[in-house]
């Protein structure tokens, strides 16, 4: 490389490495963070309702299978009926747990100062590199002592080191959160909307039967058990059948969405973040092999 050029190209990555260093929000690093963010919270509050919507449904069948009634026999016959909706909706309501939980965790990386120490640990990759340039790259013919030999040799490694886990630390996240939500607007968003209004309409069924149940407790309470039993017997197997009926038609909506949900917060994270790294990686070898090749 001409004496002139390297100079050049030396001082203009001890700018850039210095601007890193000391002005890292210079680097744009804060903006594409602040729009993760903001994808993030978008996701959690889209999640915290569904997650109010399962957990109503959840306390009215604990309502509805430990009530006690006037009639043993009834007791156990909605309690039967209402065991199995209860069982598969706690499931339900604890893999969205989970899911609030790895959003959370999404939150404070991105959150946490240390992605922006990455902005300076990469500064320090350039700074790294200009001294490589100015100090390494010549053909000098005067001979060199071992030290410098080997210092010269280990510099492109820790050069590449720095920048690489520069790079990974600081945008990785960031910019797999973004690349994520593309995916999601484009494939899964309106299928998980569609899946969403039937959890909706699956609650307001729900609230009739339950309203429905609450009364029929009433009218044990206020009548004669012996004279009404067969009356009540009869109401509350056609609610736990009306209940089996409704959630049968709509657990397929449950069973989406949680794909959904695991796609969007596992699947598409990995499978960008891979892509990203593998890239990274692609273009460190391009422009920075591990071997001078001087």
């Amino acid at each position: 490389m001409n004496q002139t050029l390297r100079y050049i190209l030396a001082i203009l990555l001890v700018v850039v490495g210095s601007v890193a260093i000391v002005f890292p929000e210079m680097t744009g690093y804060e903006a594409i963070n602040e729009k993760a963010l903001d994808i993030v919270d978008g996701a959690l509050m889209e999640n915290v309702r569904t997650f109010a919507v399962v957990s109503g449904i959840k306390a009215g069948l604990a309502v509805i299978e430990g009530s006690t009634m006037g009639a043993v026999i009834v007791t156990v016959e909605i309690g039967d009926l209402a065991q199995p909706v209860y069982d598969f909706v706690d499931y339900v309501w604890k893999i969205l747990v989970y899911a609030l939980l790895v959003l959370s965790l999404y939150k404070f990386i991105l959150e946490f100062g240390l992605l922006s120490f990455g902005v300076r640990i990469l500064g320090v990759g350039v700074l790294v590199g200009a001294v490589r340039i100015l100090a390494f790259s010549g053909e000098g013919k005067t001979p060199r002592s071992h030290i410098y030999q080997v210092i010269g040799e280990y510099l492109p490694i820790l050069t590449r080191a720095a920048i690489l886990s520069g790079l990974l630390l600081a945008y990785l996240a960031p910019i797999t959160v973004l690349a994520s939500h593309s995916l999601e607007r484009f494939l899964t968003e309106p299928v998980k909307e569609r899946e969403s209004e039937a959890i909706g309409e699956f609650q307001s069924q729900f609230d009739r039967l339950k309203d429905e149940f609450l009364s029929v407790r009433e009218d044990i309470s206020l009548s004669h058990p012996k004279e009404s039993s067969d009356q009540i017997r009869a109401r509350m197997r056609l609610i736990g059948r009306v209940l089996l009926n409704s959630l049968n038609s709509s657990i397929h909506a449950f069973l989406y969405y949680l794909v959904i949900l695991f796609v969007e917060i596992i699947v598409f994270p990995l499978m960008t973040a891979f892509i990203l790294y593998k890239f990274t990686q692609f273009a460190m070898n391009r422009f920075l092999p591990r071997k001078s090749s001087e």
